[in-house]
């Protein structure tokens, strides 16, 4: 791969990932920084390398996350520490008629709530919870919401604390 890299464009470093079997068996990726040198006047390659196996990891298991996400029916909502939304499941548009980026922000209080002033008022507490100042709702609740037919909708939530300033609320239609 870095002599057909070297083909394409000899001006420059050539940057890539390649998994290694290190001595200790255990298979690592690393990002090399390849570039064509010279040494005591002969043509040579300087190899950079730097071991991105956790990276890897971590994009990885995002990923799966992600596509786990993308497939189930459940809604999940992530609240931040100003209790705005900040993530939205794409089920929120199969349960409730509203695409997930509708949601975010504001949106969620405005849109799912039929009266204003207890939307702001679970806002306020949600917002609270992802900050850690009170402890999430403990247990499952049912709170109606508004779709975007009108009709209402009962959802059955659990909220719990996620990492850093951030509340979790998974719901699930019933």
């Amino acid at each position: 791969a870095l002599r057909e890299a070297w083909q394409r464009d000899t001006d420059g470093p050539v940057r890539y990932e390649t998994r290694m079997l290190p001595a200790d068996g255990v298979p690592r990726w690393f990002e090399c920084i390849s570039s064509q040198t010279t040494w005591s006047g002969t043509p040579a390659s300087l190899i950079t390398m730097v071991d991105v196996s956790e990276r890897r990891s971590a994009e990885d298991a995002l990923r799966l996350s992600a596509s786990i996400l993308q497939r189930v029916g459940d809604i999940v909502v992530v609240i931040g520490p100003d209790g705005r939304i900040t993530y939205a499941s794409p089920s929120v548009e199969a349960v409730l008629g509203y695409e997930a980026q509708e949601v975010l922000g504001d949106a969620w209080w405005h849109l799912t709530w039929e009266d204003a002033a207890a939307g702001e008022a679970v806002r306020a507490t949600s917002a609270r919870a992802a900050r850690g100042e009170i402890a999430p709702m403990a247990g499952s609740y049912e709170r109606a919401v508004r779709a975007r037919d009108g009709k209402t909708r009962w959802i059955l939530w659990h909220d719990s604390k996620g990492p850093g300033d951030q509340l979790i609320a998974v719901g699930v239609d019933i």
